[in-house]
């Protein structure tokens, strides 16, 4: 489970409305990035979650990100931005 500062939540905030407020499939990337570097960098003294999925689940995360990356509709990207986010969610639930 990741602890946030309270500085840390309205930073993640922040990213999560600029996150959801893109005009295009590549500020969605964007933003989806800026928010997955800053959550790794919480996750410094965890085992790493792609390390605790189970194969036929890491296949799944691989072939979403592909899918994202390869989007071009704004609804493409967030869609498979929300499959990944589950994803990892079912792993290693996050509390905000």
């Amino acid at each position: 489970m990741i602890q946030m500062s309270e500085g840390q939540k309205r930073q993640f905030d922040h990213m999560l409305s600029l996150l959801n407020n893109a005009s295009s499939p590549e500020e969605v990337r964007y933003y989806f990035t800026e928010i997955q570097q800053f959550l790794d960098k919480l996750h410094t003294d965890e085992k790493p979650q792609l390390d605790q999925m189970e194969p036929k689940d890491l296949k799944k995360y691989e072939y979403m990100l592909k899918k994202m990356m390869e989007a071009s509709t704004k609804k493409e990207v967030l869609y498979y931005e929300k499959e990944i986010h589950d994803l990892i969610n079912k792993i290693s639930p996050i509390n905000y």
